[in-house]
């Protein structure tokens, strides 16, 4: 595993294209996100998926993140009402209920309906400007159990991704759900 230092307020762009070399590459990457620090893999990354599926991740765990309503669009069903609400609330502390569309890889989403995101770190907002694409993002899981320490991160995860991302402590925040699924 690489490990990269990257400044949180101000992400160097040559660090972070070794990020979005690992993510093109369907490689598993640990990302600092509001929530903490999470695993990442690009939206056609089976393998990364069963990656983090061993270390005990599950499909209803995976959060798309995408940069804006127009690129969530692309990748989930929103109707009018969704619109209008998605408009007030897409905020990073709200995970949203959508239906995924067929962009979407059916090998890594099997279920009907799938979360959805944003980010307004300065490291996903850079990362997901410099890879034009959503990412998956799913809790970091070792052994059973959710790390969430800082410290634990190169020692648990050193074989099972490609780079991590450290940006020091990262402190989760509470999630609101929204259910727009009809």
């Amino acid at each position: 595993m690489k490990t990269l230092y990257i400044h949180p307020d101000n992400p160097q762009a040559r660090l972070m294209n070794d990020v979005v070399s690992a993510l093109q590459s369907g490689e598993p990457v640990i990302i600092p996100t509001e929530n903490g620090y999470r695993f990442a893999f690009g939206m056609n990354a089976k393998d990364a998926f069963e990656t983090v599926k061993r270390l005990g991740v599950s499909e209803s765990d995976l959060v798309l993140i995408c940069q804006n309503i127009s690129e969530l669009s692309s990748v989930a069903v929103v109707d009018n009402v969704a619109f209008t609400t998605l408009k007030s609330d897409f905020l990073p502390q709200n995970v949203f209920i959508l239906e995924p569309t067929k962009a979407i890889n059916k090998k890594i989403i099997t279920k009907k309906s799938l979360n959805f995101s944003t980010s307004a770190t300065p490291v996903m907002t850079m990362l997901l400007q410099m890879l034009g694409e959503p990412i998956f993002i799913a809790p970091l899981v070792y052994q059973g159990e959710r790390a969430i320490w800082h410290y634990e991160i190169a020692d648990n995860f050193e074989t099972q991704v490609a780079v991590f991302v450290d940006v020091g402590v990262v402190d989760d925040m509470t999630v609101n759900v929204v259910d727009l699924v009809d």
